[in-house]
């Protein structure tokens, strides 16, 4: 009976949630045919919402379906075809705000005055990101992997929102960029002030650069932690929690000695114990240095390729 109304509570408190989510994402809709103007949607805000992490979450959804990536300007700036007062000009709040459109540092400006403009703290951040395409290099400062993003406080505690990236992925990605868990965030987003990575021990820019690459997708098809390579005796383990939201869905690797070609993980044996899910395969023929991908697929058919990619060097 215990165990019942657990799942009833919980089950009620997901469902809550779900429907604050689609109440203020209602709520911004409403807006799009009013015309306000920056200081009129905060004050419309104000008056419709009563804590600060709905404030905060309606301007997240706000942005994201208000405003429209400028690749033609990101292109203009990569290939050094603008200078650095007309970045700044271009991707000031106000501009963003009028014009509908920015690049990252846009987005996080123009978060960054809303949530001013309503009462909440809040702190720019810019950094580094990595993605499918430079996932196994080491970034550095002079190469175009900067971005922008925003930390708000919310009771009292800092929590990180990327702008940018939630209104870049799919609509049922999308709150995966609000309140991003640290250890999940330092993944694909590195802070150039390392306190901003709101981590116990924050990572080197060597060992955010060296580490496993998790696509979002990996998170939202129920997988919980990151996961784990290691090797032990004869063997060597592929190890993750076990997917209860899915359980269905299993992992399948490849790899590569040279990261272009690549074939499968021959006779991987899966392992379930305890709440974690080994894929066991013998180490006899795996070159030590390597590297891996870990393809998501449903039955016999694949789902999501390169979820997680990473190296063991």
């Amino acid at each position: 009976m215990k165990n019942k109304l657990l799942f009833v509570l919980l089950f009620i408190s997901i469902s809550s949630v779900s429907s604050q989510h689609n109440s203020i994402k209602s709520l911004v809709n409403r807006t799009n045919s009013m015309k306000l103007e920056m200081d009129e949607l905060a004050q419309f805000a104000k008056n419709n919402l009563r804590t600060d992490r709905q404030l905060a979450r309606f301007f997240y959804y706000w942005i994201g379906s208000n405003i429209k990536y400028d690749y033609e300007f990101l292109t203009k700036a990569v290939s050094n075809r603008s200078s650095y007062g007309e970045y700044l000009d271009k991707q000031d709040a106000y501009r963003v705000f009028d014009e509908r459109k920015g690049v990252c540092a846009g987005y996080a400006s123009l978060y960054n005055w809303f949530m001013e403009e309503v009462g909440i703290d809040v702190v720019y951040i810019s950094g580094h990101i990595r993605n499918e395409q430079n996932w196994f290099e080491m970034v550095s400062p002079n190469q175009n992997t900067g971005h922008a993003w925003n930390a708000v406080r919310l009771n009292d505690e800092w929590v990180l929102v990327d702008t940018t990236w939630g209104a870049s992925y799919s609509a049922s990605e999308t709150d995966l960029y609000f309140d991003m868990q640290p250890e999940i965030a330092i993944i694909t987003h590195f802070p150039r002030n390392r306190k901003w990575q709101l981590l116990e021990n924050p990572l080197t820019f060597r060992e955010f650069s060296n580490s496993k690459y998790v696509k979002p997708v990996w998170f939202y098809a129920g997988f919980t932690d990151i996961p784990k390579f290691k090797e032990l005796g004869e063997y060597y383990y592929f190890i993750y929690r076990t997917n209860t939201k899915n359980k269905d869905l299993s992992i399948k690797l490849e790899i590569s000695e040279d990261n272009t070609l690549y074939r499968p993980v021959e006779n991987a044996v899966q392992i379930s114990q305890s709440g974690f899910t080994y894929l066991r395969f013998a180490k006899k023929g795996i070159p030590a240095k390597a590297y891996y991908k870990a393809n998501l697929y449903r039955s016999a058919y694949s789902v999501n390729r390169e979820v997680v990619s990473f190296r063991t060097f």
